[in-house]
């Protein structure tokens, strides 16, 4: 008995699932067909709306229509009607509106671009972008073929004259001039990786000056972020008004990574503004803007101007803590790690950078290792020259005020000036605080004008001038028993005075000094010291440069084995030693 054959109603579904199958495969597959069509309907779209030209080769384009109709193109070229190429795409995917392909129209609803190039890197070509853009605007005309609605790119390039933006990735929507516009674009930008979105923004109506649109931006980078919210409106003047929330980790990387001058870069590197802004190519203002740095938060109004010979930045801020050591790190470059003044040059270019004009009010401020209180400072810079000001201040339970100047000179030069008052000092405190120890007590005052010019801080030091006076009221010297070492015969023969006991008690402390090429000349009896039972007279130099002592003095007492013994005073300031100096007895003339 022969094998049964199917009849003919067991053949049908067989053959219908082939059949099925096979059109699902002709659908998935991309075919050569339709190439010189797409390729006439591609470049008549394009020209329509930005007067560009797109051109393929016919062998170059395949027609895929499932799981979605698309043309895909390779060696797709853009160009301006002088014929220069504006953009190589190694491969599209055009995805077609299935309406018109059943019209028997190619209509694009959206493109996907793999490898673009795209040259901005000429006037010419950045000319024909633009003219080419002005166009895509001015193209409402309702009865043309509605535009693309989404653009993808994948693995891009930007050729700019400032430099090229290499593995682009970007998703662009946009339905036409006279609707909302969302990008996303991710890509390396001389070197660093950067990230933008622009979401929801009228972008037709903000170019073409009709009026405002909400607008939503951030952007990433590795020197810092962006985000901003509010309203923007173009025309001849540009604007926005919205609120702003800028992080700055490196303000020096970020202004190298832009080739541009930021403000304060130099001298504040990182910082948070946040607040709300009106902002114009001419700069921003802002009635209510908080900044975060290192050195504390303040809270106030600022505004940036970009239309004058230098970025200018003026404000009136108010802070609860401030502290100027850690806000700069041009604090940190003035000592080597050993304590001695750094050799390395300065780099006076942060003065020449922009303008300020900054009035800060504080409740309390560290500066320079001290502590104030209730602090009003202003800060001005302009063409070069800063002046830092504290025009009042508590401190330990006295006051303080004082001016600096910096100015910069030629190459890596800057002159320095400092002028300085204190009053009532509580010098306990104020030696604990700036010295690590309790070295001195009693009331101070006192009074210093200093000047110098140099190309780094030693030299600096070393080129020093002025004048400096204090006086300290009963107090005391704490770490030396001068008086009791001194009527201790077996410890004026044995010579070294033990510091670090005992104490000194006066009831005046008197100094002044001239200073000249870095060294402060003590004339003998301007440094004396005084009480009932002891008197000291000295003279002497102090050398900033290794900030070492050479002092000579007598000593007077009651009691005293010697009349007018001499002591003197040698080596760093912050271990000096101190002998009795029998020998200058028998030098006496």
């Amino acid at each position: 008995m022969g094998p049964t054959r199917p009849s003919a109603r067991a053949r049908w579904p067989a053959g219908a699932a082939l059949l099925a199958g096979a059109v699902v495969a002709l659908g998935f597959a991309p075919l050569p067909i339709g190439g010189r069509l797409a390729v006439k309907s591609l470049n008549a779209q394009v020209f329509e709306r930005t007067g560009l030209t797109a051109a393929a080769a016919a062998e170059d384009v395949r027609l895929t229509l499932l799981p979605f109709p698309r043309v895909t193109v390779s060696r797709l070229v853009l160009a301006a009607p002088d014929g220069r190429a504006l953009a190589r795409i190694a491969a599209a995917d055009a995805y077609l509106r299935p309406l018109d392909l059943v019209g028997g129209r190619f209509g694009f609803s959206g493109f996907s671009l793999r490898e673009p190039v795209f040259d901005a890197a000429s006037g010419e070509a950045r000319a024909a972008w633009r003219k080419a853009g002005a166009q895509l605007l001015d193209n409402a005309d309702p009865s043309a073929s509605p535009p693309p609605v989404t653009i993808a790119i994948v693995g891009g390039r930007v050729l700019s004259a400032e430099g090229h933006a290499t593995d682009v990735a970007a998703n662009i929507a946009w339905e036409g001039p006279e609707e909302p516009f969302s990008v996303w674009a991710r890509g390396r930008w001389r070197g660093e990786e950067a990230e933008v979105q622009i979401a929801d923004i009228a972008l037709g109506k903000i170019l073409k000056g009709q009026g405002e649109s909400p607008a939503r931006l951030t952007a990433w980078t590795p020197f810092g972020s962006v985000d901003a919210q509010g309203v923007a409106a173009g025309g001849a003047t540009p604007r926005f008004d919205g609120d702003v929330r800028l992080a700055v980790t490196s303000a020096d990387g970020l202004g190298r990574w832009l080739d541009a001058t930021l403000p304060l870069a130099g001298v504040i590197n990182r910082y948070t503004v946040e607040g709300r802004v009106a902002a114009s190519p001419r700069g921003f203002s802002s009635s209510a803007i908080t900044i975060d740095a290192r050195g504390g938060r303040l809270e106030g109004t600022l505004a940036l101007r970009l239309d004058a010979e230098r970025p200018q930045i003026s404000g009136t801020l108010a802070s609860q803590s401030l502290d100027f050591d850690s806000l700069t790190p041009a604090m940190d470059s003035l000592r080597e790690a050993s304590g001695a003044w750094s050799a390395d040059g300065f780099d006076p270019s942060p003065l020449r950078r922009n303008d300020a004009d900054i009035r800060l009010s504080a409740a309390r401020v560290r500066l320079l290792g001290a502590k104030l209180e209730d602090a009003a400072i202003s800060i001005m810079l302009k063409a070069g020259k800063l002046e830092f000001v504290l025009g009042r201040a508590q401190a330990y339970d006295g006051a303080l005020r004082g001016r600096a100047t910096l100015q910069a000179l030629d190459g890596a030069r800057v002159d320095a000036r400092l002028q300085g008052v204190f009053e009532n000092l509580d010098m306990a405190a104020a030696s604990q605080e700036l010295l690590g120890r309790r070295l001195l007590s009693g009331r101070g005052q006192g009074q210093a004008q200093i000047e110098a010019s140099g190309a780094s801080p030693d030299e600096i030091a070393r080129q020093t001038a002025g004048k400096i006076a204090a006086q300290v009221k009963d107090g005391e010297i704490s770490g030396v028993g001068l008086l009791d070492a001194a009527r201790r015969p077996d410890r004026i023969a044995g010579g070294i005075v033990e510091l670090g006991r005992g104490s000194t008690g006066f009831s005046l402390l008197d100094m002044s000094a001239a200073l000249a090429q870095g060294v402060a000349v003590i004339p003998d009896g301007s440094l004396s010291l005084k009480s009932d039972s002891l008197e000291v007279i000295a003279g002497g130099r102090a050398m900033l440069a290794d900030q070492s002592l050479l002092i000579d003095g007598r000593a007077r007492a009651k009691g005293l084995p010697i009349d007018g013994l001499p002591f003197t005073l040698r080596g760093p300031v912050q271990r000096p030693e101190l002998r009795w100096n029998l020998s200058a007895l028998f030098n006496r003339s």
